[in-house]
């Protein structure tokens, strides 16, 4: 096999080019916090390595599903894992992905029928009766730091902050 010359030589002037104008500058700004000398001012901001990381991350946002006990009157959550089939390729719910679309304009009718769907499902499932349900977002910061039991797994309601938890409103008197 015979490489020519020009072809090497082509390959290794365009791998410099690359060297001097990406690598260095961004491992000079990256390790000692300056830019390359020969950098221009204006295109300096490209070599800061947090420029591909610009954004926050974002709070996880988490639907619980709870009911109103008859006997005591008080809400208990329940396990969504009941009703809802996992997700393909993770370990959330269909009713994950069903309440963040429910949260658009047209979301309350969605919301409702999903309430009288689960209290249908609850009185053929159990012999208890509920009244009512109610879904509530949680949000979690992605600061916090979880402890994990094997793998990734929805955060429970009990791992939210009371101040960063809601009552999705679903626009009937209860």
């Amino acid at each position: 096999m015979k490489i020519s010359f020009n072809k090497l030589k082509s390959h290794h002037v365009r791998s410099s080019i690359w060297i001097l104008i990406w690598f260095i500058p961004v491992c000079c700004y990256g390790l000692f916090k300056q830019h390359a000398f020969y950098v221009p001012k204006m295109i300096r901001p490209l070599h800061h390595t947090s420029g591909f990381f610009q954004n926050n991350p974002k709070p996880l946002k988490f639907y619980y599903i709870q009911v109103l006990n008859p006997e005591n009157e008080t809400w208990e959550t329940i396990d969504e894992y009941q009703f809802f089939d996992r997700m393909p390729f993770g370990n959330r719910t269909y009713f994950q992905r069903l309440m963040h679309a429910s949260r658009s304009i047209n979301g309350r009718l969605l919301r409702l029928e999903l309430k009288h769907w689960l209290l249908e499902q609850m009185k053929r499932s159990s012999n208890r009766q509920y009244r009512s349900v109610r879904f509530l977002a949680g949000t979690l910061d992605p600061a916090v730091k979880r402890t994990y039991r094997g793998k990734w797994h929805p955060a429970g309601i009990s791992e939210i902050h009371a101040s960063n938890i809601e009552i999705i409103d679903l626009g009937e008197s209860e």
